[in-house]
Parts: structure tokens; sequence; C-alpha cells
């Protein structure tokens, strides 16, 4: 055979190769090659069973996934075309069983698919991703609203349907940029607003032209219960479309606007302004400039969970809380660089679920006491998050980026367990909470790595298989890891039926913590997601790293006289500046020059040089 290979399945007895020509298959004892009519080089191959064979291929500019068909006798073979993916380069694909459905995944250059498989976030289909998506609404899972641009100039409305995996453009290229977009919660309205007074509605069966023309921007838009929507824009826009209109007393532009009823409506905008309507008749706002919110910098998103608690967040990271009548701003400096990250929108689904976006693909969660940082798996900026409820989110941005977190589908896990180099987990093991010694304890020196396991478990010990979950790392030792953010998954892959041990399996990861300082360290595992409980190691001891650096002092320490006896200390030191010792005795010479002599006694005897040995201990 000529070709090369690209990738090889094995299925029982019998061994696919794909390559620049095809498939070179081996059955029934030979090796014959097998060809679709649309395929010409094969880059990926993947099964669930000898019957049920997948193949990613191309044939000219197009890209193709070839399904194999069960031959009506021994010697007959067929590649079917399942799927034309177009003029994108596909590169990877992979297939399994999942709660009995089939599940296929393809990773590309241009359009990227990915299958939920846990407890993340993850990237839904992108056939968009030339485009930007400033705000993201969702219903429910079925029913999530994109409102972005097609180009630099014109808008448009994107629909995607979790369930169908249907993502397509609602609307024609609109003439305007599409800043905000509500959807109703108990309807299938829509609505959405842009530049120059753009707007639209959307009734469940057509879009119709809502708003505009006018000079002013509208940046978001907000709706209670379906009856009508609110808007907000530049100098001060506020009103209720179908409803009254509103004073905000202000002129600073109003970038977010958020509610619980028509009586209860926070915007925030410019400068650190908010603004609070509270049902009173004369339809005035109430307005907290900067000295009251505490900050100068852009609001971008705001959420009330009631009355006297909301949440707002903005640009340089700022985010800010109104408790019981007055603001407090939230000190973010260890979760967040000012610098390089800036909040662009908030939601939550009640004050232990509250989720905020923004540049560099940042997502962060508050549960009720503090704020953590989640992973996200991009670097795009997101513009906005809508919660369906707590446990489906979802997070969309620029480049078509649209996200999606699911809390763990028939999750079993309550909380994570560790496992240091001399333990083993032990499956079940309510005794010994899911840990045993497994030979001699350890001891580590600074800049070794320390291989550490994590595992996701029942409240029984019982690994959960059936998951992924994603946890980090928190220590007093001063530290780097390979993993900031560990998945706890095996080859992306669960096994929903936590019995069946042949199927590679999530809830578990390992990686690898270096210590830069010497002590006695315990290792925190936190789950990112706040799903499982945290927990705690067991102690590790870490020793001074291996020598790098010679190092000694003298007394008295500078101008010495004539005649007068320094007294020198000499030792060895790590990467890290800790003192150490080597592994076993080290020779160090001491030379003078000028005139100088040296002694390892007081009373000598004297040379210009000498050998001094320092001591070893032996470290494991």
């Amino acid at each position: 055979m000529n070709s090369q290979g690209n990738c090889i399945s094995v299925i029982e007895d019998e061994v696919l190769i794909g390559g620049v020509n095809g498939v070179y298959a081996y059955r029934n004892g030979s090796w014959r090659i097998e060809l679709s009519d649309n395929s010409s080089a094969v880059f990926s191959i993947s099964s669930v069973g000898k019957n049920d064979v997948w193949a990613l291929s191309s044939f000219g500019s197009a890209s193709y996934i070839l399904k194999y068909s069960q031959p009506e006798n021994n010697f007959d073979y067929y590649w079917n075309v399942e799927t034309e993916l177009g003029n994108s380069t596909y590169f990877g694909l992979s297939s399994f069983f999942q709660d009995s459905l089939k599940k296929i995944i393809t990773v590309g250059q241009t359009s990227r698919i990915s299958q939920f498989n846990g407890t993340e976030w993850i990237l839904a289909e992108q056939p968009i991703t030339s485009r930007t998506i400033y705000s993201v609404s969702a219903s429910n899972d079925e029913n999530v609203w994109l409102a972005g641009s097609t180009d630099t100039f014109h808008g448009a409305m994107y629909k995607y349907n979790h369930t169908t995996k249907l993502f397509g453009q609602s609307s024609e290229a609109l003439p305007k940029l599409l800043y905000g977009v509500t959807a109703d919660k108990n309807s299938e309205k829509v609505w959405t607003v842009g530049q120059s007074g753009s707007g639209y509605s959307f009734d469940g069966s057509n879009w119709s032209t809502d708003l505009g023309p006018s000079f002013t921007h509208y940046r978001a838009a907000y709706s209670v219960d379906g009856s009508s929507f609110w808007v907000v824009g530049d100098n001060g826009t506020i009103f209720q479309r179908h409803g009254e209109n509103y004073t905000s007393n202000i002129t600073s532009h109003l970038y977010a606007i958020h509610g619980t009823s028509d009586n209860d409506i926070w915007a925030a905008g410019a400068g650190g302004t908010v603004i609070h309507y509270n049902g009173n008749n004369d339809r005035t706002f109430t307005v907290y400039d900067s000295s009251q919110t505490g900050t100068t910098n852009n609001i971008r998103g705001i959420f009330e969970v009631d009355q006297n608690n909301v949440w707002a967040v903005g640009d340089n990271c700022a985010v800010i809380h109104f408790n019981n009548g007055s603001w407090e701003n939230v000190n973010m400096a260890n979760i967040c660089n000012p610098s390089t990250v800036s909040f662009k929108g908030i939601s939550g689904a009640d004050n232990e679920n509250i989720w905020a976006v923004g540049s560099s693909g940042t997502i962060i969660k508050y549960n009720g006491s503090d704020w953590r940082t989640q992973y996200s798996g991009t670097t795009a900026i997101l513009y906005s998050v809508s919660v369906v409820n707590k446990n489906s989110v979802w997070a969309a941005g620029a480049t078509g980026t649209l996200l999606h977190y699911r809390s763990p589908i028939n999750s079993t896990a309550r909380q994570l367990v560790v496992a240091l180099p001399h333990q083993k987990f032990s499956d079940g093991d309510f005794a010994n909470k899911g840990i045993i010694e497994h030979g001699s304890l350890n001891l580590f020196r600074v800049n070794t790595p320390i291989p550490v396991s994590v595992y996701a478990v029942d409240q029984f010990y019982h690994l959960d298989m059936g998951n992924t979950y994603s946890v980090n790392f928190e220590t007093s030792g001063n530290y780097t890891t390979d993993q900031p953010f560990l998945p706890l998954t095996q080859n992306n892959t669960c096994a929903q039926n936590r019995t069946n041990y042949s199927v590679p399996y999530c809830g578990t990861g390992s990686t690898n913590l270096t210590f830069k300082r010497p002590g006695v360290w315990d290792i925190k595992a936190r789950d990112v997601n706040d799903i499982l409980s945290e927990t705690t190691s067991s102690p590790i001891t870490v020793l001074p790293g291996i020598p790098k650096k010679t190092y000694f002092k003298s007394t008295p320490f500078s101008n010495p006289k004539t005649g007068q006896v320094l007294t020198l200390n000499i030792g060895l030191k790590d990467l890290y500046d800790n003192v150490t010792s080597p592994e076993s005795n080290q020779t160090v010479t001491l030379k003078t020059s000028s005139g100088g002599y040296v002694s390892s006694s007081t009373n000598g005897p004297w040379s210009t040089s000498i050998d001094l040995t320092l001591l070893g201990q032996t470290h494991h």
C-alpha cells in the first residue's frame, strides 16, 4: 500500500486504516481498499461496534461524514455519505453512545461542534464564527436567542435549539447592529434593539419592526412578563414599550437593565451610574452616582435578586453590590486583573447562583458567599450571559462563541477526594473515606513535580463515572501546577451506566503540583462550579530543593581589619533561594587572594586554600 495512513481503528478482529486514498480494511483474513464515491482522504475513523463505524473524509474542497453499512454478504462493504460538512476543513471525529442516543463529535478549522458531556462550559455549534454576539437570552434550552451582527454594519438575530442542535439565522440581515435581546420565559415573544433606534419583535411566527428610526442607540432590552418590554440606551434613554414614558434624570449612557416587576426596575451605565424605579406615580428614577456606587467604571450588566439585593458589573473588573439600601465596591483582586479584564454581563437564578462574563473568556460565579472563577475554555470576549435556571446557563460573545453550562446528567457525586503519591483511591471504601495508604509516605523536594489525583464521589465514596467535573487547587504553600483547571475525565467520554467498566469513564483526573517553598502543606481541591463539596488532602512534607548555588556570609560583614579573624558560614541554596543540603557529602574549596589565609579552626593551621565538607542528607 502506497497510501500514507492518517488514522487507525481496531474493531474486534478487523482493522481499518484511513489514508489519502480512502479506507484500507483487514477483514476476513485479508486486506482490501474500501471507498465511497465521495471520499478521497480519510482523516479519522471512530466506532462503537463492528457494524457501526464512522469516518471523516474529504473530496475536492468539501468534507463528509461517512457511515459503514452492514454488508449483505461477507464480501461487499459500503461507505455511505451521512452528512456533507461543506467547505470547512475538519480533522477529528469521535462516536459513542450516551443515554441511548448517538452522539457524533467533529472538530474543525471553521465551524466547531462540541457535545456536552458533564458539568462544564462547552462550545456549542458555531457556524457564525465571523459574527459577534452582543446579547443572549434563553427562555429555555430549546429557545436560545442571540442578537448581533452579520458583518461590520448589519445586524441579525440567531436562534439555537439545544435539543435538535439547530442553529439558524432567524431574521434577514438588518440595516443596523443589534445590541440587546430579551425572550419571554412564558411565551414565544422576543424583542431586540440596537443601533439608531432599531427595534424588532417576534410573535412566535414572524418578525416585525417595533421601534425607530432614531438618533439614539439602544443598548439593552428586558421583558418582565411578556406584555411589554423595557429599553435603555444613550443619553439616559429609558422607556417601556407599550407602556408609559419615564424620566431617568440623567444624561449618561445606559448599558444594562433588569428587574423583578414593572414597578421594580434597575438600570446602569457610564461612569458607575445606577438608577432605580420603584413604582412611584411620577415615573421618575432614584439616581445613584459614582460617589454612592463606589466606582467610576462603566457598568455593563446588572442583576436584581430582590429590591434590597442587586449586583452590577463593569469595566476594569468592577463588581458592586446593593445591600439593604447602600452600595459597596467588591474587592475582586484575588480573581481578576483590572488591566486585562472587564465584565460585560451578569445574570442569575437566585442569590447563590449568579454568573458574570467578560473579556478574555472570563466567567465568574457567585455562590452566596464569594465570587469564584470558572473555566470557560475560550479566550473570546463574552458580551452576555443568560441563566435559564441554576442548572443551565448560556454565554455568548465574539467570533460567534456560544457556551453552555449544564449541571451533571444523572449525577451521583457529592464531594471530591484527593490522593497523594503514597495513597490509592478505593471505590466505595466508606470507612477510609475512599483513600487508603499505598506504600511509604513520600518526602518531596522543592521544584519537584508531585503527582496528585482527584476523584468525584458520592456519599458512599463510589466514583461518579457518568459525568465530568473541573477542579482547581488551593494550598498555603507557594506552588505551580500543570493544569490550573483539572478536568475529571478520561478521553472526553463518559459512561452513563457506572457499572459498565469497559467504557472509559469520567470522575477522575491527575496532574502535578510543584512547590517553591519547603514546609508541611495540605492541598485543597475545589469544584470550580461549586457543585461538589471541596476536600483537603492529608499533609505533605516538602523539603528544600536540589542545590543550585553556593552562598556564604561573614562576621563581621564588611571592612575587616588586617589580622582580624573572620567567621564564614558556608552553605547551599536551591533554585528558589531556599537553604538546602546535598543528597550526599559535598566538598567545597575556599581560596583566598591578596595575602589572605583560611583555616577550619581559629587555631590554624592556615593556608591560602582549604577544602570543606558540606554534610549531605538522603531524601526520599
